[in-house]
């Protein structure tokens, strides 16, 4: 399926039709983020809320704390986190978007290659700053979190690397089998779908065409480690997207 270029695309689409990733550092959204990500873990996965907030804040996980009370311990700790290191997170977000620029025309044009020069999907792909822990994404509005400084180099770029190949997925296989991020699979879990978009990202990142960029080796989410294990041994067999996904998901009708 080809798009037609249109006004709108010229935006956010490059003259080589890879999108213009911006990075930048806004308080308030990452205090939102911060309070929306939390309120969406706890439900069905409440390590995630966990692990997403600092230690300092994960007493407000304990019994006696309303969520209204949590939500402005989140929003405090956000403030206070930018009016103490604003100047940092500005210089890594710098960082992180010189060492993105110096990689981008590879990991694109490994993508086209991946996924048969299928278009990339409209949006403007903005990543936002974080003082939290991990990395969640928006694939309808094309946003996502990065890290501002990380223990391990280059960190940023896996992170953006590893958001935007979700953002290319599920535009390539609502394409293809009319599924999107929320849709159930007929005698699989809810969360199936989810599930092998994580898998498949993992399993791409263990590919060494993108591993000779990125270098980081996968992490399978819990919950996915045996998806991804089959599916590993399926691409080593063939390098082929729809080849693997035929494996995964049925096609729309």
């Amino acid at each position: 399926m080809q798009r037609k270029e249109t006004r709108s695309n010229k935006i956010y689409l490059k003259g080589n039709g890879y999108p213009r990733v911006r990075l930048i550092v806004d308080q308030k959204t990452d205090a939102q983020q911060g309070v929306a990500m939390v309120e969406s873990s706890l439900g069905n996965h409440p390590e995630f809320a966990k692990d997403y907030l600092p230690e300092i804040l994960r007493y407000t996980f304990d019994k006696g704390f309303s969520k209204k009370r949590r939500d402005e311990f989140i929003a405090t700790y956000a403030r206070q986190c930018y009016r103490t290191h604003r100047e940092v997170m500005e210089r890594g977000r710098a960082k992180a978007m010189a060492e993105w620029k110096k990689v981008e025309k590879k990991y694109f044009r490994l993508v086209g290659v991946l996924f048969k020069k299928h278009p990339w999907p409209q949006g403007h792909y903005v990543g936002f700053a974080t003082v939290w822990h991990s990395y969640p994404r928006n694939i309808k509005t094309k946003t996502f979190q990065f890290p501002y400084w990380h223990r391990f180099p280059l960190y940023a770029n896996k992170v953006i690397a590893h958001e935007l190949l979700h953002f290319m997925f599920f535009d390539y296989i609502e394409a293809k089998y009319g599924l999107t991020q929320q849709s159930k699979v007929k005698k699989n879990d809810p969360e199936y779908v989810w599930k092998v978009s994580e898998a498949f990202n993992d399993v791409i990142q263990e590919w060494k065409p993108y591993k000779d960029v990125f270098k980081y080796s996968a992490r399978p989410h819990k919950g996915t480690e045996e998806i991804f294990k089959k599916m590993n041994g399926q691409w080593k067999q063939k390098q082929d997207v729809d080849w693997l996904l035929d494996k995964w998901l049925p096609r729309k009708k």
